[in-house]
């Protein structure tokens, strides 16, 4: 029975939530009343057991039964019972609306239009930061619920949008195959030009935004003290790897559109064929590779340039001479005599290189190889987790961009609750220094 009426007490408290948010904007007290209800309602539902029936609550009161129905089932003598929703968690949130000041609808359609609007403010900006500064719960508590709430629903926009873009790609690829009449794909290029042009508009922005970022910090005081700060004149924009990858699936996408567009109005049409990182499988493979061809790209150097200086180095023990009459034609042989077995230093040429080639170089190329694995292997999560906050930063800041969105919705807390397991705790005290434990 007291359980009952507490429910019912929070059902009361959930109907008159948008009254006392716009009640608490004339007299601040009222927020701090609603707080002190909100936190009673989560320390009771702590006790029970567990903290997340309090958002077991709050999906019930969508679901409350109504009484006129729950009446005339129990006068028929029929009674269904409603089975209740699983709740996850993880990845359930909720969404309370706080006014009538925006809709769902409207807040898209703010959106889309926002998208062919240059930001002439950004109201939110992290610092630059190391990657390991992401290695705390709390951080990733503050991620996961911001990507929940809000960030995914401008991601998904973004990736619909693009994987158009990359059918629109396909189609006119195969069409060009199986196609009689090149005329027919002119309004694919067109759209191809249009999409692309788009996103590389957002780059430019993006671009742009990473330098005003440079400029700022640099004028700061606390850069010079910073030991951690490399490449300081490079802005961050430059120093992703996806971000190149994004300019040449824009950029060579749209000149080759622009080309085809050209050849089809002079009637001579070629006939060449011409974002998932915010997945956890699938940025940690893409992590992996990336850091590996880092980490070999100056052995493949030295490796050329070895190549390199021993062929040069067999070409003069096999010849031995720089005469017109040693220098065969594409066709006249440049060595009649066979017998190389007196040509010892040809032997010793080829002992050095084997060791160097197969020997030396190759087990540094697996040790490269097996580092790179591990280095990765270790912060993959932390990079999965920074490109989730990249979108959740583009969509916090579109949230202030919005008429009415955060006075709306209650996506936007002072305070996040987040819970771990003992084994979590200890595997982050373990990565902890130990003067900060």
């Amino acid at each position: 029975m007291k359980d009952e009426k507490r429910v019912n007490y929070f059902y009361l408290l959930l109907e008159n939530l948008p009254k006392i948010a716009e009640a608490s904007r004339q007299q601040p007290a009222l927020e701090d009343i609603l707080l002190n209800i909100i936190q009673w309602c989560y320390d009771q539902a702590k006790e029970k057991g567990r903290p997340e029936e309090l958002r077991d609550l709050i999906i019930g009161y969508e679901d409350k039964p109504d009484e006129s129905r729950a009446t005339k089932s129990m006068d028929s003598g029929k009674s269904k019972s409603k089975q209740r929703r699983t709740m996850n968690p993880d990845h359930d949130f909720v969404m309370v609306r706080l006014s009538n000041e925006t809709t769902l609808w409207k807040s898209l359609g703010w959106l889309v239009y926002l998208q062919f609007v240059p930001r002439r403010h950004i109201y939110v900006r992290p610092r630059y930061y190391r990657l390991d500064v992401l290695d705390n719960p709390a951080i990733e508590a503050l991620v996961e619920y911001k990507w929940n709430a809000f960030g995914y629903m401008l991601w998904l926009v973004r990736f619909l949008a693009q994987c158009g873009y990359y059918l629109l790609i396909v189609v006119a690829a195969f069409s060009q195959v199986y196609s009689e009449d090149p005329t027919d794909l002119h309004n694919s290029f067109v759209a191809i030009i249009v999409l692309a042009s788009w996103f590389l508009f957002h780059e430019i922005q993006q671009f742009g935004s990473s330098v005003m970022e440079l400029l700022e910090i640099r004028k700061s005081e606390w850069l010079p003290s910073t030991q951690w700060y490399k490449r300081q004149y490079m802005p961050r924009y430059l120093k992703s790897h996806y971000n190149w990858l994004d300019l040449l699936a824009f950029i060579f996408p749209l000149v080759a559109s622009i080309v085809q567009l050209v050849n089809i109005k002079d009637g001579n049409p070629d006939r060449a064929v011409a974002e998932l990182r915010v997945f956890r499988v699938v940025c940690k493979y893409v992590t992996i590779i990336l850091r590996i061809l880092s980490e070999i790209k100056v052995f493949f150097a030295v490796f050329a340039i070895g190549l390199l200086y021993f062929s040069l180095a067999i070409e003069h023990v096999l010849r031995g001479r720089s005469s017109g009459e040693s220098r065969g034609g594409r066709y006249d042989p440049v060595n009649e005599d066979l017998k190389l077995a007196d040509n010892w230093a040809l032997h010793v040429m080829i002992a050095i290189y084997f060791f160097f080639a197969v020997i030396l170089m190759l087990n540094v190329l697996i040790a490269l190889l097996n580092g790179g694995f591990d280095k990765a292997g270790c912060n993959w999560h932390l990079v999965w987790l920074e490109n989730r906050l990249r979108y959740v930063e583009i969509a916090e800041d579109m949230s202030y961009r919005i008429p009415g969105f955060r006075q709306t919705y209650d996506w936007f807390p002072r305070e996040i609750y987040y819970t771990a397991t003992e084994k979590q705790v200890r595997r982050y005290k373990d990565r902890m220094p130990q003067d900060e434990v």
